[in-house]
């Protein structure tokens, strides 16, 4: 959530989890320069196959947005987003309401 707009990550077994994407855009092509302007005619046999087409400069600013995670540390990152989980709890029981877990 904290990297610019387009940007997303993907984690698929070797075997790509017997997985189709929906919409191949162009880089997901085997030959990706033979599907530029058409429909992709073979999916690339590598994750590349989930690619679209690559958004360069949100890259860039999710770079240092991973930096600045990697800078403050996860377990802290963590301990920050469990506090305010647990002020919004209180603050909904103070009005009355009753959060609920998710399992």
């Amino acid at each position: 959530l904290v990297c610019p707009r387009g940007v997303a990550f993907l984690v698929v077994p070797e075997d790509l989890g017997g997985l189709t994407p929906v919409f191949a855009g162009w880089v997901a092509g085997e030959a990706p320069w033979d599907s530029c302007y058409g429909p992709v005619a073979e999916l690339a046999h590598s994750a590349r196959r989930f690619d679209e087409s690559p958004s360069l400069f949100s890259y860039a600013g999710a770079r240092h947005s991973l930096e600045l995670f990697e800078e403050l540390g996860v377990a802290n990152v963590r301990a920050h987003d469990l506090a305010l989980a647990d002020r919004f709890r209180a603050g909904l029981q103070g009005l009355g309401h009753t959060p609920i877990s998710a399992p």
